[in-house]
């Protein structure tokens, strides 16, 4: 059994330990009530507040300043379209609406029917192949690469802009197509009548025998061998273009095609040979007659 000694020393700890807890609790509850515990409460409380309204502002302002961004990008976007939507529709109305030797036939232009007193534009098919027009308004003058159609007159056309090497091979093409389009327009000074040929095609050669053997025709009707011309090959890429044709022979009269050897031929059985000269030279057409004419009336003489 524990002595008197020990219970007393014992009870007097339990005693000290109740009176410290008592304290302690004590001060707690007198510092929570304090104004400086108040105080500090309230400010870290407000401190917290501010921060958490902070980062809700920052929030808003980034969403603000994306919706300014995304707004401002469309409003470029619209700008840009508005701004480049004339040259598209300007371009849209330049394109060809006819498709050239490449991609298809070109109705050539041509001559109106002998006879005919109508007004406006007329059209005629010789030998079924070709369709040929002629507007009445009597122009006779030398016919030139830009009266004749976009074939060759378009060959220097610009093109959107390449790579270095690309634009020193656009040149090199623009400055050989200028060389083709001189000497085209050099071709068809020389006569009303421009014969297309090869020396080895028989049907050039039958073109030749009629419009230079069967007819007296002033001035002459010019001949120019595409195979022995050193430009041949691009005049006949240019024809092609041009008119729509990429045989030979291809008869021009002032710069307007009125088809190849076996239209030639229909012409000539047909008696229209002279007519379609004289409507279509105009007044560089000085005379156009049979030269079987001539002879049967010396015979008759």
């Amino acid at each position: 059994m524990p002595s008197q000694r020990r219970v007393k020393a014992f009870g007097l700890i339990v005693i000290l330990i109740v009176l410290l807890i008592l304290y302690v609790s004590s001060s707690a509850r007198q510092t929570r009530n304090s104004d400086f515990y108040t105080k500090t409460s309230r400010a870290l409380e407000a401190q917290r507040a501010r921060e958490a309204k902070a980062q809700q502002d920052a929030a808003s302002d980034a969403e603000i300043a994306k919706k300014l961004r995304d707004a401002e990008a469309r409003a470029k976007k619209e700008e840009s379209q508005r701004h480049h939507a004339p040259v598209q529709e300007i371009v849209g109305l330049n394109e060809p609406k006819e498709k050239d030797a490449v991609h298809g036939p070109v109705k050539p232009a041509g001559v109106a029917k002998v006879g005919d007193e109508e007004a406006g534009d007329h059209e005629k098919s010789v030998a079924g192949r070709v369709s040929y027009t002629d507007k009445k308004d009597k122009d006779d003058g030398v016919a030139k690469v830009g009266n004749i159609g976009d074939g060759v007159a378009g060959l220097g056309a610009d093109k959107p802009k390449e790579s270095h090497g690309a634009e020193k091979e656009q040149k090199a093409e623009t400055e050989d197509d200028h060389e083709v389009e001189v000497e085209f327009n050099a071709i068809l000074k020389r006569s009303p009548i421009i014969i297309f040929s090869k020396t080895f095609c028989p049907f050039s050669r039958k073109a030749k025998t009629i419009l230079l053997e069967k007819y007296k025709i002033t001035p002459a009707p010019y001949v120019v061998e595409l195979d022995q011309h050193p430009l041949g090959q691009r005049l006949q890429h240019a024809l092609a273009k041009t008119t729509g044709r990429s045989t030979v022979p291809n008869i021009l009269i002032n710069g307007k095609s009125i088809g190849g050897g076996d239209d030639v031929e229909d012409l000539h059985q047909r008696g229209r040979i002279i007519d379609t000269v004289k409507s279509m030279g105009g007044k560089r057409i000085m005379e156009a007659r049979l030269f079987e004419a001539r002879k049967e009336r010396r015979l008759r003489a």
